[in-house]
């Protein structure tokens, strides 16, 4: 048996060599070679040797980072004042960030959009400072936002005021806009949000309504309050502000309020209109009697896949879930990457479209983390950042920043690009010392086979990889960075990629 284990460590290791001797010769052969020799016995032989050998692993690299805009600094555009607010960033299909900020000049603050690198509007003093968070921007560079207009609450985009508090109601007769808020734009321009309706100019919201807006296009309405859900009527404003339209707003994500029925089963979360849960009603792989409660932070993607938090009615130390469709993915009391999760009701949640089931989400805990994981195995997820987390921002593989803060709250703080980026507002503590920076960065995934998030794939991802060899979640030896292809299982699936990303 020990020969047995000897034979498998040394073509592990004459492997390793030969790699690290010539990264660009045929891989093909060595690949063969491992395949015929080293996975059968890393599945029992070489695992039993690494219970009893110290092997040298690298620890996980210093994590790259791209700062896009820091508080209190210049940008593009922006005249050579500071911005002074950042909001949340937002990115769309083709990768590219846009945020609503507040630019300080010697007169004033003013309003500002940046997109894709700088200050592409800026909104003077008929505009207050006071934009939502929520926002999107198009791949032809449109903006769209909320905003107050000459003391009117109102959406805008580059043609200025699209509907603004006081103005009749589009689609509504005899009714006026009472207020305009979330509003979100597809990566092709089609605009949507919710707004109110008053009986008066300036009267008080009776109802609400869920505009859309094409690209060019006339106001048109998506759903009022009051219209049916499931066969149950809504509540005249039983539309949350909770709700998230996927990159080309093919597929919409948003939770409802029901009536005439008890308060207790009066709460739905429904994509496209199909409820995927509702309060009170059993959860298809929940605990057992357990069912759902209240729903928080819905994301959407286009292929129709929706992510979310919920409070389900489990004890109170198990029922905070993650969920993925209609089905719980995490709960509290699991360990992602080393970490106890808790308080995911309360988090964030960002879904990618082109990778199918990646998706990222934070919690809101006294320590707020961003975790990245895909549906097929979300307890295989990785910890993506966090405070303390080191950050290179030039290139050198060292820590130019720790994270002090990450700013995720209720609603959405982060998204997720379909290039594999995540971009978030973070607190940066200079090494050196200083004050912290409030930034919004892009966090780039790893490539596949980068175990050390160094940005190449060598010699010290194959050391990672043999340590962590045969493992799953929860043993001893589980490196969430080895299991590059989110299933599970660190095995010759992972070892397969390794191989074929060698030396990139």
């Amino acid at each position: 048996m020990f020969a047995g284990m000897d034979t498998g460590w040394n073509v592990t290791l004459a492997y390793r060599d030969n790699m690290e001797a010539s990264p660009q010769q045929s891989l093909c052969e060595e690949r063969n070679m491992f395949k015929n020799h080293g996975h059968t016995l890393y599945r029992g032989a070489l695992v039993a040797v690494l219970g009893t050998m110290v092997l040298a692993v690298p620890a996980l690299a210093v994590q790259r980072v791209n700062v896009l805009q820091r508080l209190n600094a210049t940008a593009l555009g922006s005249g050579g004042d500071p911005i002074t607010t950042l909001n949340a960033p937002w990115v769309n299909d083709g990768g590219r960030v846009g945020f609503m900020c507040v630019i300080t000049r010697p007169a004033g603050t003013e309003l500002a959009a940046w997109y894709d690198g700088g200050i592409v509007a800026t909104f003077g003093a008929t505009v207050s400072t006071g934009a939502e968070s929520s926002a999107g921007f198009s791949l032809a560079g449109n903006y769209f936002f909320s905003a107050a207009a000459s003391g009117a609450d109102a959406v805008i985009d580059n043609g200025g005021v699209v509907l603004a508090d006081g103005m009749p109601a589009p689609g509504f007769a005899g009714q006026f806009n009472s207020f305009n808020s979330r509003p979100h734009m597809s990566s092709d321009g089609i605009q949507t949000w919710i707004a109110g309706l008053s009986a008066t100019s300036g009267g008080s919201t009776t109802r609400r309504v869920l505009y859309r807006r094409p690209s060019g296009g006339g106001i048109a309405v998506q759903f009022t309050g009051g219209d049916l859900i499931g066969g149950i009527a809504t509540d005249p404003q039983g539309i949350s502000f909770e709700h998230d339209f996927s990159n080309r707003a093919n597929h919409w994500s948003q939770i409802f309020t029901l009536t005439g029925v008890p308060v207790t089963s009066d709460s739905v979360l429904a994509v496209d209109t199909n409820v995927i849960g509702r309060e009170g009603f059993p959860i298809p792989n929940g605990l057992a009697g357990e069912n759902w409660g209240t729903f928080r932070t819905p994301s959407v993607n286009e292929n129709g896949n929706t992510l979310f938090a919920a409070l389900t009615t489990a004890s109170a130390n198990q029922n905070d879930v993650l969920c993925y469709n209609n089905r719980i993915v995490l709960r509290e009391t699991d360990t992602v990457d080393g970490v106890l999760l808790q308080n995911l009701p309360s988090n964030d949640t960002a879904i990618s479209d082109t990778e199918l089931g990646a998706f990222s989400f934070g919690t809101t805990d006294a320590t707020r983390r961003i975790f990245i994981s895909r549906a097929n195995c979300p307890i295989g997820g990785r910890l993506l950042v966090g405070p303390g987390t080191p950050l290179d921002s030039d290139g050198d593989a060292v820590a130019d920043f720790t994270v002090s803060r990450v700013r995720t709250s209720i609603g959405h703080d982060f998204t997720i690009s379909n290039t594999g980026t995540v971009f978030v507002r973070l607190d940066l503590l200079p090494v050196g010392g200083g004050a912290a920076i409030e930034c919004i960065v892009g966090l780039p995934l790893p490539k596949p086979g980068d175990a050390n998030y160094d940005n190449e794939v060598n010699s010290d991802d194959f050391d990672l990889l043999v340590a962590a060899f045969g493992s799953v979640p929860g043993a001893g030896n589980w490196n969430a960075w080895c299991d590059f292809n989110f299933d599970c299982n660190v095995d010759s699936d992972d070892f397969d990629i390794l191989v074929g990303n060698f030396g990139g």
